[in-house]
C-alpha cells in the first residue's frame, strides 16, 4: 500500500469518527432538550393530544440520526478493511443489521409521523399510537432498543482493532461496555418495554450518547495518532 492511498483511507476513518459525533451531538439529548423549549410534547396520553403539539421541528433529531448509524456502519467497515478477521466480520454484520431497522425507524419518524400529522384524521389514532416516540409501548422504542443492541454487538466484536496501550486502551474499553450494556438494555427492553421513558431510562439514554460519544472521540484520535506514525 502506498503512503498515499494509506493517507486516504486515514482521512475516511477519521471522516466517519466525525460523522458519528455531530450525530450522537445533535440527535441526542442537546436536541430533545432543545425541542423541548421551543415545542415540547407531554408524556404519551392519547393520539390527538399528540397531534395538537406536534410540530415538524420535533423530527429534526432524527436527521442527525442519519449521520449517527450511517458513520457507525462506516466506522465498523473501515475497521474490517483493517482486520479482516471473522470477528471484524461480524462486527460489520451485526452493525449492519442495526442501521438497517434503526434506519427504519428513523425514516419513519421524519416521514410518515409528519405526513399523518398533515393529513390528520381520528381513523389514523391507532397507526400514531403505534409510532409515536412518546409512547413508551410504540413499536419505535422495541426497534431502537434492538437496533442498539445489535449495534453493540457491532462495536464489542470490532474491539480487537484497538492495541491495549495509551488511548487506544480505553477506546477497546469503551466498545466493549457499549456492547455489554447496550445488549443488557434491549434484552430488558423485551420485558419491560416501558422502562425507556421512566427515569431510568432517559439517565440511561443520556449516559448511553456520553459513552457513544467518547467511542466516537477515541476512535477519531487513535486514526490521527497512527496516520502521523506513517
Amino acid at each position: 500500500m502506498t503512503e498515499l492511498t494509506s493517507q486516504k483511507e486515514y482521512r475516511l476513518g477519521i471522516t466517519t469518527g466525525i460523522m458519528i459525533i455531530i450525530g450522537v451531538m445533535f440527535s441526542g439529548p442537546l436536541t430533545f432538550l432543545a425541542v423541548s423549549l421551543i415545542k415540547p410534547q407531554p408524556g404519551w396520553i392519547s393520539s390527538q393530544v399528540y397531534v395538537e403539539h406536534y410540530h415538524p421541528i420535533q423530527s429534526v433529531t432524527f436527521y442527525f440520526g442519519f449521520l449517527l448509524i450511517i458513520g457507525s456502519v462506516l466506522m465498523i467497515g473501515y475497521i474490517h478493511s483493517k482486520q479482516d478477521d471473522l470477528m471484524s466480520l461480524l462486527a460489520l454484520v451485526f452493525t449492519s443489521i442495526s442501521c438497517a431497522i434503526i434506519g427504519l425507524n428513523y425514516s419513519t419518524e421524519a416521514t410518515i409521523i409528519p405526513a399523518m400529522m398533515r393529513n390528520y384524521s381520528p381513523e389514523l389514532d391507532p397507526i400514531i399510537q403505534l409510532f409515536s416516540v412518546t409512547n413508551p409501548s410504540s413499536i419505535f422504542w422495541s426497534i431502537e432498543m434492538w437496533g442498539y443492541g445489535f449495534l453493540g454487538l457491532g462495536t464489542y466484536f470490532a474491539k480487537d482493532f484497538f492495541s491495549e496501550n495509551g488511548i487506544e486502551l480505553w477506546a477497546r474499553r469503551l466498545f466493549i461496555l457499549n456492547g455489554i450494556l447496550s445488549v443488557i438494555g434491549a434484552v430488558y427492553t423485551g420485558i419491560h418495554v416501558e422502562w425507556v421513558l421512566s427515569t431510568a431510562g432517559l439517565v440511561s439514554y443520556a449516559l448511553w450518547n456520553v459513552l457513544y460519544l467518547a467511542m466516537a472521540i477515541l476512535f477519531t484520535m487513535v486514526l490521527i495518532r497512527r496516520r502521523k506514525e506513517i
